[in-house]
């Protein structure tokens, strides 16, 4: 209301202005009518037109400019807090969207974290899957073994994981012989000749032992865990002390168990071996497998 006042108040001063000017201007000519370009000009009457124009229509425009540009100052003021406001807003509005950003890189972050887990508990699941069922498979193929020779008697059949303590006297038996007949040969000639001819009596128990139980360590090793050593323990846990020291003879000898060899070496599977259970000289036979 104040506004609009103020601009009709300004405007009729202006239109007094240009009422005053006209009536002026008549009043100044009105005994002058007949002007003419040659006719001279009343400097007197122009002087004081002009003072009129300047002192009454000059100072109702002027009042009228102040009153306007006060109107306008009024309005670029409130156009400036508003554009502030709106300013404010447009800020406060940002600030929200990027702490919803920043909620919703919580929440992804947070949903990343839980899929890798899955994906990880997935993984693991899988692997002890497959694990287990080579373990399973482990203490089939043992309990399978049937073993007809016997040190004191060759008619009683060994069954089973007592096998080994059966291949453990035999194969004494054979590095006893070898050691005797190749008295010039050396230690590992000796231990190569005894465990080689073992192998071939007994080859089809022992084959099919072997390939999966380098099966098994190779799965654990060729996968993403980062607790392989775990399950290596595990592996180990299952065999007895006979069938470690079969295992070690195995890979020393037989070239072709390179690969098995380097794997087992890689876990440090025999780490932590008890030498007492190796054929005689120990520690000598040791040395064949870190060489």
């Amino acid at each position: 209301m104040d506004k609009l006042f103020t601009i009709k108040f300004g405007s009729r001063l202006v239109s007094f202005g240009i009422i005053f000017f006209f009536l002026g201007l008549i009043f100044f000519l009105w005994n002058d009518w007949h002007i003419s370009l040659d006719s001279s000009v009343n400097s007197e009457k122009a002087a004081q037109f002009g003072d009129f124009i300047g002192g009454i229509v000059g100072s109702f425009w002027a009042l009228a400019g102040v009153i306007l540009f006060y109107v306008a100052l009024i309005e670029q003021r409130k156009d400036f807090l508003t554009n502030s406001k709106v300013l404010d807003a447009q800020v406060e509005a940002l600030n929200t969207q990027i702490n919803e950003f920043m909620l919703q890189k919580e929440e992804l972050k947070l949903t990343r974290e839980v899929f890798i887990k899955q994906s990880n508990t997935l993984q693991k699941q899988q692997f002890e899957s497959t694990f287990f069922s080579l373990l399973n498979l482990h203490h089939l193929i043992v309990n399978s073994m049937s073993c007809k020779e016997h040190p004191q008697n060759n008619h009683i059949a060994t069954d089973g994981r007592d096998c080994f303590n059966v291949y453990y006297t035999l194969f004494k038996s054979d590095y006893d012989k070898a050691k005797l007949q190749n008295s010039s040969s050396s230690e590992f000639e000796v231990v190569d000749h005894a465990f080689k001819k073992f192998y071939s009596n007994h080859r089809s128990n022992l084959d099919h032992y072997f390939k999966n139980l380098y099966n098994t360590i190779k799965f654990i090793q060729n996968s993403n865990l980062e607790d392989k050593s775990y399950y290596v323990s595990i592996v180990k846990a299952q065999l007895s002390n006979n069938e470690i020291m079969f295992l070690f003879y195995n890979i020393i000898v037989n070239m072709e168990n390179i690969d098995f060899k380097l794997l087992l070496k890689e876990c440090d599977f025999f780490n932590s071996l008890d030498k007492v259970h190796l054929i005689d000289q120990g520690e000598k036979h040791y040395r064949f497998y870190i060489e």
